[in-house]
């Protein structure tokens, strides 16, 4: 079951966490209506994770149990390929900038929040 509205209500979030980051000085920024929702993505990013939840149990619920190691397998091989690829552009963009291997790795392993300190670190 796909729920439409929903599934763009949480596209919207994510553009609001992306233009967060990487917005700062465009038109969504320095328009006093548009800066406040942007500049509160947080609210954003917990309404992203929520909906998420909230669409993988409607996705899920009605489907026959999956062993906990599948379903972790099956979600690593669905997010991780992009999440390389998002990561081998950081390093690309970031060429000019002191590297950070410690960010690095911790980022490649997924771990960086677990560190204090290091979790926007690359």
């Amino acid at each position: 079951m796909r729920i439409d509205q929903l599934t763009f209500t949480r596209f919207l979030a994510a553009v609001s966490i992306v233009i967060f980051h990487y917005g700062g000085g465009s038109i969504f920024t320095e328009n006093p209506k548009l800066a406040f929702i942007f500049q509160n993505a947080n609210i954003s990013v917990s309404y992203f994770f929520i909906l998420s939840g909230f669409v993988m149990i409607i996705a899920y619920g009605n489907k026959p149990f999956v062993p906990i190691i599948t379903y972790f397998k099956n979600r690593w091989a669905r997010i991780y390929p992009l999440y390389f690829l998002a990561i081998l552009l950081v390093i690309f963009v970031q060429l000019n900038i002191k590297f950070d291997f410690s960010g690095f790795f911790l980022n490649i392993f997924m771990i960086q929040a677990w560190v204090p300190g290091k979790a926007l670190s690359f």
